[in-house]
């Protein structure tokens, strides 16, 4: 996989930019660069000019992925969970899923 293991973040002030459609109004939400990950819109990396100042949740998630399959993390797609066991019914550790 191309890129690096850690997440980057743009220097710039938290904003709602991302979140306004889903109803926040305080400023709280920051972004991810998207270094040379490759973006949704094209399956290419953005221009090498603006990959650290670019936001993307690729810049997010294709990292933590990165870090999760290192830790031995099995990813399952097309799966749907349907129940999270816990220590106690409705909190404590996750113990497994359904």
């Amino acid at each position: 996989m191309a890129g690096r293991t850690r997440v980057i973040f743009i220097d710039q002030p938290v904003d709602t930019r991302g979140g306004n459609g889903v109803g926040n109004s305080v400023p709280r939400e920051m972004h991810a660069a998207v270094m040379n990950w490759p973006m949704v819109q094209t399956g290419k990396p953005a221009d090498p000019t603006v990959q650290a100042t670019t936001s993307s949740g690729n810049g997010l998630m294709r990292s933590l992925e990165v870090a999760a399959k290192k830790a031995g993390v099995e990813i399952l797609l097309e799966h749907r969970m349907t129940s999270i066991y816990r220590e106690t019914p409705n909190s404590g550790r996750v113990l497994g899923i359904a």
